[in-house]
């Protein structure tokens, strides 16, 4: 068994969840209940979306949108073992992963719909080939670009946007691709390219940033703005959630950072707030309490201790605090 801090990992991701989005707003299941009937797709989240929730949010309100027969899952209790894997903890890790698989297969779903990336990369790598689940694995990108049509696109994005996308691997080049497919279906938006490092690896997480370097990955991700500044662009969208919040305090060059999903959710006419970068960008104590009042309190905190989260997570850069980081 391996020292690494599980529980800290985990419950870095409940409170800044607790700080971002309100318990009523939670629209996906965190607490398995065995299904009363089945469905036709299990949108599965992922464990480390949910500081960013207004992602979980707005991925939901789109199936919502699509008239799928789904069920959408998310947190811990879902854990598809990729952490303890890569800590060399290979047994707690296959018993999260089996688990998390007869939940998935309990809905009836033939198809599971990947949000996160590492979840992504574990199932490919090993849930796939160890446990041979019955349903089939699909990309939420790839999902929404082939239903593009059938989306009830509702309003005009006027933005120029500059797609941050990931190279090198076969499944982020698929990604990219179904990401720019479903971008340029948004009425009034223009894609004008990808910004992309293959030194970035499959996505922007705390294990490429702890290899390369933080000054490294400010260098790199500046000249991808730059770059993208210099397509014209007014925006870029990241794909994944963990480049969201890498990208998140970034504010030179002056682009606006959006997921690709929130510009889909913004043409269906169903934007949620983006608490995470507001907090990463001020980091002001008295604006991520006041902001995140509602979210806060309807989970039972006091003032006192949202503000004691709040210094903790969102005071100083994540990379500044000890055991602050994060995979997926």
């Amino acid at each position: 068994m391996s020292k690494y801090d599980y529980a800290g990992y985990f419950n870095r991701i409940r409170e800044i969840e607790r700080l971002v989005v309100p318990a009523q707003e939670i629209n996906w299941l965190e607490q398995y209940a065995k299904p009363e009937k089945s469905v036709d797709v299990v949108l599965y989240l992922g464990c480390n979306v949910l500081m960013t929730a207004h992602l979980a949010r707005e991925v939901v309100r789109v199936f919502e949108a699509l008239g799928v027969s789904f069920a959408a899952v998310g947190g811990p209790q879902f854990c598809c073992g990729i952490v303890h894997y890569g800590h060399g903890d290979r047994g707690a890790s296959t018993r999260l992963t089996q688990a998390t698989v007869a939940k998935f297969e309990s809905f009836g779903a033939k198809e599971v719909v990947m949000w996160c990336p590492s979840c992504n990369k574990h199932f490919d790598d090993v849930i796939l080939r160890e446990l041979q689940p019955n349903f089939t694995i699909t990309h939420a990108t790839a999902y929404l670009a082939a239903r593009a049509d059938r989306l009830p696109f509702r309003h005009e994005v006027h933005r120029t946007v500059a797609l941050h996308s990931h190279c090198g691997r076969q499944q982020q080049e698929a990604d990219a691709a179904a990401g720019r497919t479903l971008l340029e279906a948004i009425p009034g938006l223009r894609v004008t390219g990808l910004v992309e490092d293959a030194e970035l690896d499959y996505h922007c997480s705390n294990v490429i940033i702890e290899k390369i370097g933080l000054e490294r990955f400010h260098a790199i991700r500046h000249r991808l703005a730059e770059d993208a500044a210099a397509q014209g662009a007014d925006s870029i969208a990241t794909l994944y959630h963990s480049c969201h919040r890498e990208w998140s305090d970034m504010r030179e060059p002056a682009l606006d950072l959006r997921s690709y999903i929130s510009l889909v959710s913004e043409s269906l006419g169903i934007s949620e707030i983006d608490r995470y970068q507001q907090y990463r960008r001020s980091r002001d104590v008295d604006v991520t309490v006041g902001a995140g009042r509602e979210a806060w309190h309807s989970h039972g905190l006091t003032e006192e201790q949202a503000r004691a989260l709040a210094r903790k997570h969102f005071l100083k850069s994540r990379y500044e605090t000890k055991g602050s980081v994060d995979s997926g």
